[in-house]
């Protein structure tokens, strides 16, 4: 005698078994086989509106604030690195007490890893100077790069504005009129020397000793 009715087929996909005692999941509300049943094994997606387990620190006995999404590894670690207030725990917290310098860096180690070149201290993860981008080393290799080399063409136009400046002290120390001082200026910046001085020459004859000792 066959009984079509009894017993559920098991929702999940890979199982599909025929179960003569199936479990409805009150999550998601399908029925499922006594393997399946439990949310991680079916992968509930409504399993966080009544997963609400709470996890408990194996030291104090307290219990673990978890948000959505969370893992209660993580936050049961964090709980005993940071707030819970054990024997175990404060003592284990003494001992980490080197905390790493770099940038964001929580890390904390047993023993101090001193850098011998900037004198901090870091953790395993930073510990050589181009984990924890070190300050010596980065002053070294801009000194060992040496002084800027300027090309031909840069040195020529350096030299060429020594010599206009060499040239308006010369003049300005003979100069008694500041505007004339100031076109005079004009000539040597965007004309050139000789210009200047001719400029001069023909209204003060005797600027001519000056062009002369030049």
């Amino acid at each position: 005698m066959e009984l079509p009715d009894l017993g559920k087929h098991c929702s999940e996909v890979t199982c599909k078994r025929l179960d003569f005692l199936p479990i409805k999941c009150d999550a998601c509300s399908k029925i499922f086989c006594g393997e399946h049943f439990q949310f991680r094994n079916h992968n509930c997606k409504k399993s966080h509106e009544r997963d609400n387990q709470v996890p408990v620190c194996p030291l104090c006995n307290k219990p673990i604030p978890l948000k959505h999404g969370e893992s209660a590894d993580d936050v049961v670690g964090s709980h005993i690195d940071n707030y819970c207030q054990s024997d175990p725990a404060r003592n284990r917290r003494k001992v980490y007490t080197n905390r790493c310098s770099f940038k964001h860096c929580k890390a904390k180690e047993m023993v101090p890893i001193v850098c011998n070149d900037c004198k901090k201290n870091f953790c395993l993860k930073h510990r050589l100077q181009v984990d924890h981008q070190c300050s010596r080393d980065i002053s070294e290799n801009i000194k060992q790069s040496g002084p800027v080399v300027l090309n031909p063409a840069q040195r020529q136009n350096k030299e060429s504005a020594s010599n206009v400046d060499r040239n308006i002290q010369v003049i300005q120390g003979n100069v008694v009129s500041t505007r004339l001082y100031g076109i005079f200026k004009y000539f040597l910046r965007y004309q050139n020397f000789n210009s200047g001085l001719s400029f001069f020459v023909n209204l003060f004859p005797h600027f001519n000793v000056i062009n002369k000792n030049m």
